[in-house]
């Protein structure tokens, strides 16, 4: 509507900083399946950098799908 331009590299930046600051820990990225969806609908407010509801949607079913694959096969200790 605004004719705005996805930035590939702001839409990184969470999930790098995420992985920064939990070295070694097991971290869901939603930034491929966010950037994914973003052919169905805005994933992202339009002025704001928090997720639409369509956003939350997307990252709810990705954290559920990623939370059923590590119940599914449990890291060995």
């Amino acid at each position: 509507a605004f004719d705005l331009q996805v930035d590939e590299k702001q839409l990184e930046r969470p999930a790098s900083a995420i992985r920064g600051l939990y070295r070694g820990e097991s971290v869901v990225d939603l930034s491929e399946r966010l950037r994914d969806a973003e052919s169905s609908g805005s994933t992202y407010l339009v002025f704001d950098p928090h997720f639409s509801a369509y956003g939350h949607a997307v990252a709810a079913q990705e954290i559920a799908r990623q939370m059923r694959l590590k119940i599914a096969s449990p890291r060995q200790k």
